[in-house]
């Protein structure tokens, strides 16, 4: 089985060379993919290369869930609503699944929803994991 390194690893490495001063093959130098999703707090690409973003605060609001960015400078496109919260996303298996937030007994619970598919507007369907 091939083992793949974590882009956060990946990306704290080259942090780690860069602060150290050692050189490295290639310069990496950020670029904007995408703009325009309100409260961004995980991303993540599918094997197409499309940039999935998880939308949440602290406070429910309608723009909470997640955004599809097609292609680099793209307009996101709000395809999953209704997720309070909505922290972190990952995709396995053809599926996207998403950590998000729930109300329970006047407080709030964490929940893990997965999606499947996409027809490229929406999911036809979800169960929470």
């Amino acid at each position: 089985m091939r083992r793949r390194l974590p882009a956060l690893s990946v990306a704290a490495g080259m942090a780690a060379s860069l602060l150290c001063g050692v050189p490295s093959a290639q310069a990496a130098r950020p670029e904007r993919f995408a703009s325009g999703v309100p409260e961004p707090a995980n991303l993540a690409f599918d094997p197409r290369g499309r940039l999935w973003v998880a939308s949440g605060g602290h406070l429910p609001r309608a723009s909470n869930g997640v955004w599809l960015v097609r292609r680099a400078g793209a307009r996101p496109v709000h395809v999953v609503r209704g997720l309070f919260s909505a922290l972190g996303l990952t995709w396995r298996g053809g599926r996207l699944y998403v950590a998000h937030i729930v109300p329970s007994g006047g407080g709030y619970v964490g929940r893990v929803t997965s999606l499947g598919g996409f027809d490229g507007r929406r999911f036809a369907g979800s169960r929470v994991v």
